[in-house]
């Protein structure tokens, strides 16, 4: 599963990549320079998974519980 994350998205975004590496090291996490989810990614935290599915969450915890159960599936 590749998961991406912009540069340009909020604070707390390269922690919550570091913790994914960490807990899931088949997963492919990155930090990109753009996503391409402007009016998104610089609002609320959200990635990019898998180069097609958006996934957004109000906080990054939220965005965390959300990707482990992809993740896990």
């Amino acid at each position: 599963m590749k998961i991406r994350f912009c540069k340009n998205s909020p604070k707390g975004k390269n922690r919550l990549a570091k913790r994914l590496v960490e807990e899931f090291p088949g997963a492919d996490v990155k930090v990109k320079g753009c996503c391409k989810q402007c009016k998104i990614c610089r609002t609320s935290p959200c990635c990019v998974v898998d180069h097609e599915r958006l996934v957004t969450a109000v906080s990054w915890d939220e965005l965390y519980l959300t990707l482990r159960e992809l993740i896990v599936i």
